[in-house]
Formats: C-alpha cells, sequence, structure tokens
C-alpha cells in the first residue's frame, strides 16, 4: 500500500466524528468508528483519511447499513484510491508551478552518473 500520509483532522473533522459515532451505535451497536479506525492503522500502517471516514459514515446511516464492518471495508477501499488520486494530483500541480532548475538538475544527474 501507498505510504502517503493524510493531513490529521481538523477541529471541527474531530467533533463531526464524535457525532457520527453516536449515531453509527444507534444503527449497529457492534461498530464503533473509532475501533475501526485503530484496526486499520494496525493492518495498513496508517489511519485512513478523516474525510472518506465520515463520507462513509453519512452513506451507511442514509442507506441503514445492516452489517458496518463489511460496507467500511469495500467503501474505504474505493474511497482510498480517489483520495489517493487527489493527493498525486495535487502534488503533480506543485511540480508544475515550481520554477525549474533545468541547469542544477542536470548537474545532479550527471555528477551521480559521473561517480560510478
Amino acid at each position: 500500500m501507498n505510504k502517503q500520509h493524510f493531513p490529521p483532522p481538523t477541529p471541527e473533522q474531530k467533533i463531526e466524528l464524535g457525532i457520527l459515532k453516536v449515531k453509527l451505535l444507534k444503527l449497529d451497536k457492534s461498530f464503533n468508528i473509532y475501533t475501526y479506525m485503530l484496526r486499520v492503522n494496525k493492518l495498513s500502517g496508517q489511519y485512513p483519511p478523516i474525510t472518506s471516514m465520515i463520507t462513509i459514515s453519512e452513506t451507511a446511516l442514509r442507506s441503514k447499513v445492516d452489517n458496518l464492518w463489511p460496507y467500511f471495508n469495500t467503501s474505504l477501499a474505493d474511497q482510498h484510491k480517489k483520495e489517493f488520486a487527489k493527493l498525486n494530483i495535487n502534488e503533480n500541480k506543485q511540480f508544475k508551478n515550481e520554477p525549474a532548475n533545468m541547469p542544477q538538475r542536470l548537474r545532479d544527474i550527471f555528477s551521480r552518473t559521473e561517480s560510478r
């Protein structure tokens, strides 16, 4: 799995997650969103993106899903791909906006090939 890190949650997102935790517990007593996030972190080495967790939670509440664990697993896999795509697009935009220092880059490349 790609080891890019997502931005930490904002205070508003933390509050929203707390509210969603209570609502999800009413829907499925065996599901705790924080426990789920810890399990994802243990398996993949990083926490899931907060925006994805909020989106999936809201969708699950609207759909009134019976079993939340498998629903979150499949939905998070799809959302993960979208979040990584957004991160990569933003990173590429930053590279495009930076001024190219071509002579320095060529010197770096030449020095690496020369040392071999």
